[in-house]
């Protein structure tokens, strides 16, 4: 994998969403996404990389999420997760796959 593959970083994060529970459980997201935003200022931004079969059980907590989410899916050749793209919205964020990248500007259409 060369320094600016894409594909291959995305193929990588599949094989290892292959391991993990690929969609058996709820993750509490936004509570992790809040911790890491802690230090943050409000130009940075956080990378949350996400299993797209996973749903989000704390999505009612995305109120206290202030900095923008960049979303990066993986298993999403079937569709996306809403629960990234809303994610992405509310904080003024994108969300991105192996095929896709979906804007702040496509977000709000």
């Amino acid at each position: 994998m060369t320094k600016n593959d894409v594909e291959g970083f995305c193929n990588t994060i599949d094989k290892i969403v292959n391991f993990s529970c690929s969609g058996n459980r709820l993750e509490n997201v936004v509570e992790a996404l809040i911790i890491g935003a802690e230090d943050k200022s409000p130009e940075d931004e956080l990378l949350f990389i996400a299993d797209n079969y996973s749903d989000v059980s704390d999505l009612d907590k995305l109120s206290e999420l202030n900095t923008p989410v960049r979303v990066l899916l993986t298993a999403s050749s079937h569709g996306i997760n809403e629960q990234y793209l809303e994610i992405a919205y509310k904080t003024g964020g994108s969300v991105h796959t192996k095929d896709v990248d979906i804007s702040q500007t496509k977000l709000k259409r």
